[in-house]
Order: structure tokens, then C-alpha cells, then sequence
């Protein structure tokens, strides 16, 4: 039975408070027993004569376990398997009865010897955790998230497919290069758009070409560099893009700082978060003016 010196009571109340809710609470003074802290429910057992047993904690956590979206398999320090979640059973389409006493390369054929007995065998001879990225063995074209830990003398891994964070990284890189290559090309401007079509963010090449410093554009609106016969059909796109519709192009003219007016191509496209949409993109290239050759 847990027990806590009336000193640390004092000091740390809520602490042993919760640990009371589980089991009784001993508290000495002195070293010496004097009280016992006891939940109200178990206090309400006692008075009817109903024997008190503290909550397993090894129950609660299988429990706990049991209730995650990730995978868990918990391996004995040979790597066999002592314990799977329910997610784990989905994933491989087994029950955990079934999976228990199975071998490491039983669940990862392909991947055990080169990367997952090792690291796992590592963890077992020195406790430090470690995190990894793999391609799945059951699921082709699947890429799983480990991350293992010491647990029980052996190892606990959690483990979830990564395929939509892999899609959003590759994206972003692109994005990145994309912008790179604008940038190198130096007659793409681009900038960022917030969701009520002022500037957010501008490109060097775009501040060129207006001839405008950054600031000169903080909180300004994109259909404020158009001319007036402009802005009707510029803010009709920016409306289309933020309502939901595809990207939208259309020529226009911008008006620089001197006052000049550069025809040019606009391109708008939505940016997103994970839950809505967040802004505009613009791009804008120069354009040859009617008449031109």
C-alpha cells in the first residue's frame, strides 16, 4: 500500500489526492502511520462492508492501450511479441491472441534485417529510445512512423501510416523549388495573399518590377496596383479562388511607383491549411502590350 509523509501531503496534496482515487493512502508522521486518505467511493465501500481492492494499474494502462489511433506492440527482450493494441490488430488483420509469441521478422519479413531488429536490439542493450521512418510490409505503397522505447524489460513501439505527411512534405518542397526557380528566373513575380486580398508576403522580383519597397505594400489589396477599369475583374477572381473555384488567370496592367502602367498576366490559386482555405498565391508575369511586336 502506497504511503506519504504528512509533510508531503501538505506540500503535494493534489498529487496524493489522485493517487487516493486509485488505492488507499498511508500518511505517517514521523515515519509512523497516523491516517489514511481514501477516495470517497471507497470510503462509502467501507461503511457498507464491501472489501476495497486498489484499481490495477496494469489494467488501466492495456485499457489506455487499447484506446489509441497508433499501433502498439510490445515485444519481450528476444523481440517476440507479448502485447498488441486494437489498432495493431487491424493493422495486421490478426487478434492479439494470434499475434502474441509471434517473431519480429514474422510481422516485418523485409524490413527486420535491415533496419527494425537492430534498432530494436539496440534499445533492449542500451534503453534509448528511437524513431524511424520504413515502407510498410502488408500495405504496398505505405510508409509507417515508428517510435520505440524501452518497456518491460523489451522494447514498446507505436507505430501509424504517414502517407499524408509524406504527400504534404513532398508538396512543400516543390512549392519551395518552384519558388526557387521563380526567383533564379527573375521575370515571375510571385507573393502571398491573405484571405482579404491584401499582401502578405511579396518576392523580391515582384518589388522590382512595381518598383516598390516591401512595406509599401504591407496591407495594401491587389486590386489597389490594378487601374480602375481593372479591379472589378481582378476582385471577381480573387471571389472565385476564395469561394472554392479553381485557379483563375487574367491580363491586366500593374501600376508602378512612378506611375507607369506594365501589362501584365495574373495568376491566382487558393492556399489551404489543414482545414480550410487560408489565402491566395499570385504570380505575375510581364506581358507584351497589344500593338507590340
Amino acid at each position: 500500500m502506497t504511503s506519504a509523509a504528512a509533510a508531503d501531503l501538505c506540500r503535494n496534496f493534489g498529487l496524493w489526492q489522485d493517487r487516493a482515487m486509485h488505492e488507499p493512502v498511508i500518511v505517517t508522521n514521523h515515519g509512523r502511520p497516523r491516517t489514511v486518505l481514501i477516495s470517497t467511493d471507497a470510503y462509502s465501500q467501507l461503511k457498507a462492508g464491501i472489501e476495497v481492492r486498489p484499481a490495477s494499474a496494469a489494467g488501466g494502462l492495456t485499457q489506455l492501450l487499447h484506446q489509441l489511433s497508433q499501433g502498439f506492440v510490445a515485444l519481450d527482450g528476444e523481440l517476440t511479441v507479448k502485447l498488441a493494441n486494437r489498432a495493431a490488430e487491424l493493422y495486421f488483420q490478426r487478434s492479439a491472441d494470434a499475434l502474441a509469441g509471434a517473431r519480429l521478422i514474422d510481422l516485418y519479413p523485409a524490413l527486420t534485417e535491415s533496419v527494425m531488429s537492430r534498432i530494436f536490439s539496440r534499445i533492449v542493450r542500451t534503453g534509448e529510445p528511437a524513431s524511424f521512418e520504413a515502407p510498410s510490409d502488408l500495405y504496398e505503397g505505405q510508409t509507417i512512423r515508428v517510435d520505440a522505447f524501452p518497456y518491460d524489460g523489451g522494447v514498446g513501439y507505436l507505430f501509424a501510416r504517414i502517407d499524408d505527411d509524406l504527400q504534404t512534405r513532398t508538396q512543400i518542397a516543390e512549392g519551395e523549388a518552384v519558388q526557387a526557380m521563380m526567383a533564379a528566373h527573375g521575370q515571375a513575380g510571385t507573393a502571398r495573399l491573405t484571405m482579404r486580398g491584401t499582401f502578405a508576403q511579396v518576392s523580391d522580383a515582384l518589388l522590382a518590377m512595381l518598383g516598390f519597397d516591401a512595406q509599401h505594400l504591407a496591407n495594401a489589396r491587389l486590386t489597389d496596383l490594378v487601374p480602375i477599369g481593372r479591379r472589378v475583374a481582378v476582385g471577381e477572381g480573387i471571389e472565385t479562388v476564395l469561394s472554392g473555384g479553381s485557379a483563375v488567370a487574367l491580363d491586366s496592367e500593374f501600376m508602378t511607383r512612378k506611375g507607369a502602367e506594365i501589362p501584365v498576366t495574373i495568376a491566382l490559386a487558393a492556399t489551404r491549411n489543414a482545414f480550410s482555405i487560408d489565402g491566395l498565391a499570385l504570380l505575375v508575369t510581364p506581358r507584351r502590350a497589344a500593338g507590340e511586336a
